[in-house]
């Protein structure tokens, strides 16, 4: 941010000295910028494709031409242009909620050409087919005076970028760009999150089209063809998806180009297709990698502060207690977990047949089986990710299968996956941020977008619970490492962390001890059971391991072929004849008796 206020102001300062020409030059590149980053927004943080962002930068020119031809003043057509591109992007992005990928990117795509070809061509926006005229205001009657008003909207954009990006609804846009199932998990709504990514998406669109349309006095259909969709995506690219440093820097480059160098502007579009070539295999993370740590510095309250340690354990455990939930979930009970009867087919193929289990508070209740035994799938079933065709499960009394998979995470269930639920691009911080979403419930979008003090005071706390229970788990040391640069057993642990950061009733853990090395192993079952008393805290775990199962649970259930084996006691599930033929094996049911 510092090098953007430099800039700013040193444009403002060489105002005086330069000509209407290079401040025309300046101004298209400050338009550029502003819809750079709103593609940026979309796919380099929510993972949406659109390759028809520059229809909504025509929506926003032509809305605002339109307004500012009825006499709406100065600067209301620039907002009003944001907010009706805005509305238009949610609707465009309604298909993402059930189709992904090279779907989503054939449908913005469609809707590009069909708004060049059609939309823009109709009277309601240019006038049966030709251009709409835009006279200027008094205000900002030269091109110098219209850079600097795009200037004070480049920054205000950026303003509301880095709140989104540093706030609970930014970490909602990464988590559903990285997984949709651990997005849900913490408690995000996917599909409502990705219509808020292409709103905002929209808003900074349709406010690059309105100041276009003040700059160039005049609108055309053609302006905003398919092919500076494409560029716009090339911008994003080689600037490195996420990073706004590098997606102005992209934009205003090419920008520029075809202003100042006439003689190569031809060649852009080659220029920026051999760059978004080369950039993934030489660069992935873009101009971003070399620009974002001189340019972006985050918000105080984003990232932790060495001097703000939690102390030892014991304090680390109490910092993360479980918080406040709804009464109706805060009635004793003996039993937290109910399954009857739970079945679930894929197709022909039967996964899970008359599940009946039971999971007691305070216990510490192991699920071993065989690969595909249907152990991860009952797991799915709980959380939300797999319907059951039959049967029934209870959390404390409410129906689960009646609710959403977001709204189970508000429950107090916190749970890991079989392949990692991190963000392996972000660090270990971010993740711990993203993993406690439900708890950040308190402050919604306005507050977010403000700055409120509750927000402060809401994102402090959800920073506490992060260092405890980093402390707890023993990660303190990789706060600021990227989680894909983490072994995988410290990688398991992260995520461990990550999940009782939110304070949960019933943690369910799949597999935690996957690639973790003996010792660590040891350390982290002795490190649950310390939770499990301390913070009255329910665990149900997914382990091969059969001896860690046995001194780690109370309770053992045994899965093969999507049924259910045996249950009892470690004993006498280590001892039962069926498990012992069908998953143990017999030598090692002899040692583990031995012992």
């Amino acid at each position: 941010m510092p090098i953007i206020l430099v800039a700013f102001a040193a444009v403002l300062f060489s105002m005086t000295f330069t000509s209407e020409y290079t401040g025309f030059v300046l101004g298209l590149v400050v338009v550029n910028a502003v819809a750079i980053l709103s593609l940026n927004l979309l796919m380099g943080y929510a993972g949406q494709v659109s390759l028809g962002q520059a229809a909504f930068v025509g929506i926003g020119a032509f809305t605002a031409a339109q307004l500012a031809q009825s006499n709406v003043p100065f600067p209301l057509p620039i907002i009003l242009a944001g907010l009706f591109a805005a509305l238009v992007a949610a609707g465009v992005g309604l298909p993402s909620l059930r189709i992904r990928g090279l779907q989503v990117a054939a449908t913005t795509l469609a809707f590009g050409a069909v708004a060049q070809y059609f939309l823009f061509k109709r009277p309601w926006t240019s006038n049966a087919g030709t251009s709409v005229q835009v006279t200027r205001p008094n205000l900002i009657a030269t091109d110098k005076a219209v850079l600097l008003m795009g200037l004070i909207g480049l920054v205000v954009i950026l303003i509301i970028d880095r709140q989104i990006r540093h706030s609970r609804i930014g970490r909602a846009f990464f988590s559903i760009r990285d997984r949709e199932d651990t997005a849900a998990a913490r408690g995000v709504k996917v599909g409502p999150t990705k219509l808020q990514a292409y709103a905002f998406s929209g808003f900074y669109a349709g406010v690059a089209g309105g100041l276009y349309a003040y700059l160039l006095q005049t609108v055309a259909s053609d302006t905003f063809d398919v092919f500076k969709s494409l560029g716009y995506v090339a911008a994003v690219v080689i600037g490195g998806l996420g990073s706004w440093s590098g997606a102005i820097v992209s934009g205003g480059l090419f920008a520029g180009i075809q202003q100042l160098l006439s003689g190569i502007a031809r060649y852009v579009p080659v220029i920026e297709a051999g760059l978004l070539t080369l950039t993934p295999v030489l660069r992935p993370e873009g101009l971003g990698y070399i620009l974002n740590r001189s340019v972006f510095v985050p918000l105080p309250w984003v990232k932790p502060r060495p001097e703000e340690g939690v102390g030892d354990v014991r304090s680390a455990i109490e910092l993360i207690a479980p918080p406040k939930r709804p009464l109706s979930l805060s009635v004793p009970t003996r039993t937290l977990l109910t399954a009857k009867d739970v079945g679930v087919r894929f197709g022909g193929l039967v996964a899970l047949h008359d599940i009946n289990m039971e999971v007691r508070r305070g216990e510490i209740v192991g699920l071993i089986g065989p690969n595909g035994a249907g152990k991860s799938t009952f797991f799915n079933a709980i959380g939300g990710f797999v319907k059951p065709n039959s049967g029934s499960i209870y959390y404390r009394g409410k129906d689960l299968l009646a609710l959403p998979a977001h709204a189970r995470a508000g429950l107090g269930i916190a749970r890991t996956f079989q392949q990692v639920g991190l963000s392996g691009p972000q660090t270990v911080w971010e993740n711990m941020m993203f993993a406690q979403h439900q708890l950040a419930s308190q402050y919604g979008l306005t507050a977010a977008l403000l700055s409120t003090p509750q927000m402060r005071k809401v994102e402090k706390e959800l920073q506490t619970r992060a260092r405890a229970a980093l402390e707890v788990i023993g990660l303190t040391d990789y706060t600021e490492e990227r989680v894909l640069n983490l072994s995988h057993g410290n990688q398991r642990l992260a995520e461990v962390a990550a999940a009782i950061s939110t304070g949960p009733e019933l943690l369910m853990l799949d597999e935690p001890f996957a690639g973790v090395g003996p010792e660590e192993s040891e350390q982290l079952a002795e490190r649950l059971t310390e939770l499990r008393a301390e913070l009255d805290l329910t665990i149900l775990v997914i382990e091969h391991d059969v001896p860690l199962v046995a001194s780690l649970c109370s309770y053992i259930y045994c899965f093969a072929e999507g049924g259910m084996l045996a249950e009892g006691s470690p004993d006498e599930v280590q001892n039962n004849a069926d498990v012992i033929s069908t998953y143990i094996g017999e030598p090692l049911a002899k040692e583990a008796a031995g012992a």
